[in-house]
């Protein structure tokens, strides 16, 4: 047995002093290396109480540990499975950690952990990640899910628990091993692993949520309170920034049968304006009226429902009373969109002034819209538009393309004038790979000669165009520009 005076063990076992025959010790996870062997060894240690600290590794593994002083002297052992997990502790003789585990056939857990015979209880979903915990001591039990880079663990009191007290069981309240679990959450922790920002919410008697978001360094984020009436129903929100300024909030009422009648609204991204929204008794919006925080008014939306729930007409009113855009909508005997007609008041050249829409079986098949500049007319197929057509205010036809479409996506596109005659074409081809999408678009002349070639490269980052010459070249697209931006 080695007795070095004087070092300590965390992470690291440091020595005070030089110690013979060893090289490096450290600790990976739970087994003590030195260097790349691992450690059978018995160490004896000092400590400032006047105490001592014995600690015996086989293999790396702690198997047995032990303190011995005047007026205090007990000694643990450490027993493990065949790969090396830690399944029961025992002090002077009497188990003081126990683990069970194994195997089991449910719809969500595929492995579980016992530890101190139940007190706690781990349950693993099929992929390894945790799925279910219960701390019996401490009345709690979670259950987790995982959403993109977020762990989000909702922690709930259960009652009716057999609970360790000392080295004795105690039932509380009920009978042994069962536990019953309240209705609403007592803590929901929402780790992010991308940002490292953690978010805690937290329920309290008086039916209020309270939502606290920090980032990896522990500094405030944000603070969302929710109060929620004796329904459970939201009544109140409010969003604080990170120096307590509210920066959201939102007042919900409902009638007597519990249906949301009314949402008052002030949100400082929107900019300083408080917005009101009425609804009917089935949620639909009748009203949403927008004014800033001293109560003046600056437009209000108004809309009409026939007997199914289906809009029928929507009217904006600007804040001297006058209706600047309506539309109407038309339904088939099946509550299927027939037809829209909206009427506008803008005077740029891109507001429309009049637009007719035209369904078949809920589906877009034709749409006539009104400019100051002109008006544009588009056919679908399937949804997809398959022609449009440009005509001046007078309605004389200016521009037609014509789109063919193979698996879903653009084939070709042939571009005529008011008389019909080709003016070019452009060829469709597109692929894919990890990043994302590269769609070329190869303008072509009447004759079929090459004009200039456009690939459209679509990533995460957004979307980038560069255009090439018939030998794959770079080039200015300047001279192009009529076809390109035609």
């Amino acid at each position: 047995m080695i007795t070095p005076i004087g070092y300590k063990i965390n992470n690291r076992i440091k020595p005070h002093t030089d110690f013979t025959g060893f090289k490096d010790l450290k600790y990976h996870g739970k087994i003590l290396y030195d260097g790349q062997d691992r450690v059978t060894q018995a160490f004896m240690m000092p400590l400032k109480s006047g105490k001592r600290l014995f600690l015996d590794y086989k293999n790396g593994l702690l198997k047995r540990a032990g303190i011995s002083g005047k007026d205090e002297s007990w000694v643990k052992k450490y027993f493990y499975t065949g790969d090396e997990k830690l399944i029961r502790v025992e002090k002077d003789g009497v188990d003081i950690f126990t683990k069970d585990c194994g195997y089991i056939d449910s719809d969500t857990i595929s492995y579980y952990e016992s530890i101190n015979n139940g007190a706690i209880e781990i349950g693993y979903d099929t992929s390894g990640k945790k799925a279910t915990a219960v701390v019996k001591p401490k009345l709690v039990k979670s259950f987790f899910t995982y959403i993109g880079n977020t762990i989000n663990e909702m922690r709930y009191k259960i009652t009716n628990v057999e609970v360790l007290d000392g080295n004795s069981w105690r039932i509380y309240p009920g009978e042994a091993g069962n536990y019953e679990i309240e209705s609403k959450f007592a803590k929901r922790i929402s780790k992010n692993l991308q940002n490292g920002h953690t978010t805690i919410t937290t329920y309290d008697k008086n039916n209020m949520t309270t939502m606290i978001e920090k980032d990896k360094t522990g500094k405030l984020v944000s603070v969302i309170k929710t109060k929620f009436n004796k329904a459970e129903k939201p009544i109140w929100t409010a969003e604080f920034d990170k120096n307590g300024i509210k920066i959201f909030e939102k007042n919900t009422s409902y009638d007597d049968a519990g249906n949301k009648i009314h949402d008052k609204i002030y949100n400082k991204a929107e900019g300083e304006f408080i917005k009101d929204i009425t609804y009917d008794k089935i949620g639909n919006i009748t009203e949403t009226q927008v004014s800033d925080t001293s109560g003046n008014i600056y437009s209000t939306i108004k809309n009409k429902y026939n007997a199914n729930g289906d809009i029928i007409n929507t009217k904006n009113i600007n804040s001297n009373g006058a209706v600047t855009e309506e539309e109407n909508f038309i339904y088939d005997k099946n509550n299927k969109l027939l037809e829209s007609h909206y009427k506008g008041s803008g005077t740029d050249d891109d507001d429309i002034l009049e637009g007719h829409y035209y369904y078949k079986n809920g589906v877009i098949s034709k749409e006539i819209e009104h400019f100051n500049s002109g008006i544009e007319e588009s056919y679908y197929r399937k949804g997809k538009i398959v022609k449009y057509v440009l005509k001046d205010t007078k309605g004389n036809v200016q521009k037609i393309f014509t789109q063919k479409y193979k698996a879903g996506k653009i084939k070709t596109t042939t571009r005529t004038d008011g008389d019909n005659n080709i003016v070019y074409t452009i060829d469709h081809s597109y692929k894919y790979n990890d990043q994302g999408e590269a769609h070329t678009k190869i303008f072509k002349k009447p004759n079929g000669e090459f004009i200039v070639r456009e690939v459209i490269i679509t990533t995460g980052n957004g979307v980038n165009s560069i255009f090439q010459n018939k030998e794959g070249e770079i080039i200015n697209p300047a001279p192009y520009l009529q076809y390109i931006y035609d």
